[in-house]
């Protein structure tokens, strides 16, 4: 599967994790009554990305929480995400260039994804 890496900041993580449940909330609703088995996040797209987010933020908490035990100097950490064309493609439809602080770089960093992506389909096609 073709994907592209996207790297950001925790709090931007954690903003289009919440936009994504505020805009999907059929979805979301659905999820919440039916029973959730751990296969079912790398079956269902809509679940596969929230766990890509969710572990991203995840990562970036752990990470600014051991600086914090070392002394070091503690600064909101960053962490990459590799999406499919369909992911990038949902959360730039998602997020408002205004919506959060660095939502422009985010939907700057998907459309290059999403561009690359493309391209390079576009090439393996026409070299069939």
């Amino acid at each position: 599967m073709n994907t592209e890496t996207i790297t950001a900041v925790r709090s931007v993580w954690t903003a289009a994790l919440e936009m994504s449940r505020q805009v999907d909330m059929g979805t979301s609703e659905r999820i919440m009554s039916v029973s959730i088995v751990e296969a079912d996040y790398d079956t269902k797209p809509f679940l596969a990305l929230r766990m890509k987010l969710i572990t991203a933020i995840q990562n970036c908490y752990e990470e600014e929480a051991l600086k914090k035990l070392e002394g070091g100097n503690v600064k909101e950490e960053s962490d990459s995400i590799e999406l499919t064309i369909a992911e990038a493609t949902y959360l730039d439809v998602l997020i408002a260039v205004t919506a959060f602080t660095h939502a422009l770089t985010l939907k700057q960093d998907l459309w290059r994804a999403i561009s690359s992506m493309y391209t390079k389909h576009r090439k393996e096609k026409e070299a069939l």
